[in-house]
């Protein structure tokens, strides 16, 4: 489709839209926007609907070197608006907002950094923890916790159901899933301090290393859901 955008430098020209898989979310704020930035440099720029799940819309356009920002958490002050306004007089043009974050553009290489204080980036990345870790605990009581209480159950009533092993194998693998997820999780947040900590940018390489684990990290989310699905079905035949 095609549609009148409005953004950065592309003011009052007609657009061709696209969409394009993300393997990251605002979790990976680095990651994030070092590929936002490397789609700019393919003309392909982030639009105003910003992210539907996994997949970003994009116009294109001539390319060009675009710098983003993905915000969070921002110092509080008298008037939410006020800084807001801030890193739009500082050069920044807010494109989308994607759950609890905003994301930021701009053309200009010089323009300072909104995120100016490393103090406020740890805001994000805890706050972002947090949400992660209620994921997953909600993940562990529809997969495997599920499975313990419903086994554990049966065996205390004395009746085992026809499908004892079935249920037993499909434990083994959720729990083989969930313990896959937690070891996917904490490699994330050890690469994301390592960017707080070491200040150590990401690159090509890194990027499309961190994007496996995040693919690996959907596929596993995606195998639990399966095999809960499948196993209802199986049970109800």
């Amino acid at each position: 489709g095609i549609f009148k955008c409005e953004g950065i430098g592309e003011e009052d020209q007609i657009m061709k839209i696209k969409w394009k898989y993300c393997p990251f979310s605002i979790h990976d704020t680095d990651y994030l926007q070092f590929w936002l930035e490397d789609c700019s440099k393919q003309g392909l720029f982030l639009s105003g609907s910003g992210f539907v799940g996994p997949f970003a819309r994009f116009y294109t356009a001539s390319p060009k070197a675009m710098r983003y920002r993905v915000i969070s958490a921002l110092p509080k002050t008298s008037d939410d608006n006020q800084m807001v306004q801030m890193i739009h007089d500082s050069g920044w043009k807010s494109i989308c907002s994607v759950g609890t974050a905003d994301i930021y553009a701009s053309t200009n290489s010089t323009a300072p950094e909104p995120h100016s204080d490393p103090d406020i980036e740890r805001i994000d990345l805890k706050r972002m923890a947090v949400r992660k870790i209620i994921g997953l605990l909600l993940l562990f009581l529809i997969g495997p916790g599920s499975h313990i209480l419903q086994l554990n159950s049966s065996i205390m009533a004395g009746s085992v159901s026809s499908y004892y092993l079935f249920d037993i194998s499909c434990f083994i693998l959720l729990l083989l899933a969930y313990i896959i997820l937690i070891a996917l999780t904490v490699y994330g947040w050890h690469i994301q301090n390592k960017h707080l900590t070491e200040y150590v940018e990401p690159n090509y390489e890194e990027t499309k290393k961190y994007g496996r684990n995040k693919n690996s990290f959907r596929f596993m989310v995606c195998t639990i859901i399966v095999i809960l699905i499948v196993q209802s079905i199986i049970r109800a035949l």
